[in-house]
């Protein structure tokens, strides 16, 4: 089967030989869009689990970890992890704190790697002093909740942040040779197919090394459902999501790795699109997309229009 799109999968078993998997943690950090050091709002989406794991995110790092291992392999036989710190902002902790809970996690011989998901606004130069030693020691990656690079998007998101955060910690992250991977939404009311490809170019331009892909979706408790309850937004449809996801990798440098094509959560939690619980028949759906149109990640990329950017070099 020909390879249309960089899979995280594939650059996996490129660097370990194997198969690796994720394991989702929740070490109980705060999210500054919530806890008053930025806003008391909270992102329009965002449910009370912080994005984390929804079963095992009241344990101890090292309960959430063992059990991970245990789980993921019984399903799959894995023998390789990467500990995902998840939810909330995984850098809202004293640099000693999260020293100490890094330093846990790579206690255990079979995690190859860290995961640190926070927000492009919260990394100070503690932290990347912190995750540049980090680096030297394991196979690391950081994802930054850039969502879109439009403000009227990000405004809708209620992220309170803007895109020079993202340059920003962008650069400095790349400048220490640490794996950066961008979050982005498809289908954030108010922006057409075109700012969505733009975001694309955006990202090729600066030079992620990973993206993931999420389409809007609706969870219990959040502000997000009220606004859907009341007809005020309207969410995608699969046929549409998948276009724009193709359209969207079309325009993304092939070099960038894709960790995630879809989002959903569990289903216990999870309100609409009900066609996004069926992961992998949306996968499915966008390379069968990229088979329809004879297509590939980068087809449409531009690479001298990305010169606009001052930042491109």
């Amino acid at each position: 089967m020909i390879e249309r799109y960089n899979s995280f999968n594939n650059h996996l078993k490129e660097v370990f030989g194997e198969k690796v998997y994720k394991i989702p943690l929740d070490p109980h950090f705060p999210c500054p869009n919530k806890d008053g050091k930025i806003s008391k709002e909270g992102c329009i989406f965002c449910d009370k689990y912080g994005s984390g794991p929804i079963k095992t995110g009241r344990l101890k790092i090292k309960e959430q970890i063992e059990i991970g291992m245990e789980r993921i392999s019984k399903k799959y036989k894995a023998k390789k992890f990467i500990a995902y710190f998840q939810a909330n902002t995984n850098t809202a902790a004293s640099t000693e704190r999260l020293e100490k809970i890094f330093d846990e996690a790579l206690s255990y011989r079979d995690i190859v790697g860290i995961s640190i998901g926070t927000r492009p606004d919260w990394v100070f130069s503690d932290h990347l002093e912190l995750l540049e030693k980090l680096n030297r020691r394991t196979y690391l990656w950081v994802e930054l909740g850039l969502q879109t690079i439009h403000s009227k998007g990000l405004k809708f998101l209620r992220r309170h942040h803007d895109l020079a955060d993202f340059v920003k910690t962008t650069l400095e992250l790349k400048k220490r040779r640490i794996r950066v991977c961008a979050h982005t939404i498809i289908g954030i009311p108010g922006e057409t197919g075109e700012d969505m490809i733009e975001t694309a170019r955006f990202l090729s331009a600066i030079g992620v090394d990973g993206v993931k892909i999420h389409l809007l979706h609706i969870l219990k408790n959040t502000d997000l459902e009220k606004l859907y309850e009341e007809g005020k937004i309207k969410l995608l449809e699969k046929n549409e999501y998948v276009s724009i996801a193709v359209d969207f990798l079309e325009n993304l440098s092939p070099g960038i790795i894709i960790q995630r094509l879809t989002g959903e959560r569990d289903r216990e939690i999870f309100i609409a699109p009900e066609w996004a619980l069926n992961k992998l028949d949306v996968i499915e759906s966008i390379r069968k997309e990229f088979e329809r149109r004879n297509s590939y990640q980068g087809k449409n990329l531009n690479f001298s229009a990305l010169k606009k950017y001052p930042f491109r070099k």
